[in-house]
């Protein structure tokens, strides 16, 4: 089976001085936990606002590990070719699985004899057909800007560039926790805006990972958790507090994971190679649990059942031709 980076790109795709790059244990672990806090948080909606909240933590990670290595691949290829690249890793699964949920969710209008229209609402143009798709598209966006930033500024020496980003993500937390403590963004601002501060922050810790003195990026991985967490003092102060656990876990864990890299084992490569289909699959198999009685299940138990499920899938279909979509 051919290596893939964090999103499922072949790294027959990325040049040879960054292939060692792509598969850090503990970033690979990282990945598979922040895939059972999405399972937790979308499947089964944790009721506990803490547990929210640590749950909600794992698009963070996932969009500052995204943008870190594509800050990376982006400065290795044109605009043609990195956006034909992306569309067809992100954009094509993103095609995919929406016509998959969309006959899910058709399928279960009729089962359940309710008017098929009421399972679709405006707002899936963006997002996909099941909520979770709208990372995809989102990821997609994320990557074009990524790639128009790298041309604009080879200019800039990369600790300026470093901080300029942090000092961006800092602010767009700021932002964000205050517009999202304040009003209910419907469908799909409050998703893009949980999303917005790990686009900088992301952006800088490529940077930071590319640098050669092993000193400084400590220092500049510092930063990160330092800006963060003055932002996140600061919006406790001020009583705006939606996104200060997420981002305060976020920044913390990332950071620490691209120090401390740790050592690759087989279990960790296996499932993080599985992680993206477990992502797009995992609510289709949460779907029927609740026509088998488990809805009442431990909610240990049915992260479980669906993450060990959606592991067993994304496995099977990489061994067909719809691989392209896992």
């Amino acid at each position: 089976m051919e290596e893939v980076d964090l999103v499922g790109v072949p790294t027959k795709e990325i040049p040879r001085s960054i292939k060692a790059e792509k598969h850090l244990a503990n970033i690979d672990r990282l990945r598979i936990l922040a895939v059972i806090g999405v399972i937790s948080h979308h499947t089964f909606n944790v009721e506990n606002s803490i547990g929210r909240n640590i749950a909600k933590a794992c698009l963070p990670i996932f969009v500052m590990i995204f943008i870190a290595f594509i800050s990376q691949t982006a400065k290795h290829d044109n605009l043609r070719s990195f956006t034909r690249k992306k569309f067809q890793r992100l954009m094509m699964p993103w095609l995919f699985w929406s016509l998959v949920y969309a006959l899910a969710k058709i399928a279960k209008q009729l089962l359940t004899h309710e008017a098929v229209q009421d399972a679709f609402y405006p707002y899936m143009i963006f997002t996909g057909t099941a909520i979770h798709l709208w990372f995809l598209s989102y990821a997609f966006a994320a990557a074009l800007l990524i790639f128009y930033l790298q041309s604009q500024m080879r200019q800039y020496s990369t600790k300026v560039v470093i901080v300029l980003a942090t000092i961006v993500g800092a602010a767009a937390l700021l932002l964000c926790s205050i517009i999202m403590s304040t009003a209910k963004l419907p469908v799909p601002l409050g998703q893009w805006a949980l999303g917005l501060p790990a686009i900088p922050f992301g952006f800088a810790l490529g940077k930071i990972y590319t640098s050669q003195d092993r000193q400084s990026q400590k220092i500049f991985y510092g930063g990160i958790v330092f800006a963060t967490a003055v932002v996140c003092i600061l919006l406790v102060y001020l009583d705006y507090t939606h996104l200060v656990i997420s981002y305060a876990i976020a920044a913390v864990v990332v950071c620490a994971a691209f120090i401390w890299q740790g050592r690759m084992d087989f279990l960790t490569h296996r499932w993080a190679s599985l992680s993206y289909g477990i992502y797009l699959s995992h609510a289709l198999i949460a779907f029927p649990l609740y026509y088998f009685g488990l809805a009442g299940a431990p909610l240990w138990l049915k992260i479980a059942i669906v993450f060990l499920a959606s592991s067993l899938l994304a496995f099977i279909l990489q061994k067909t031709p719809l691989k392209k979509f896992v």
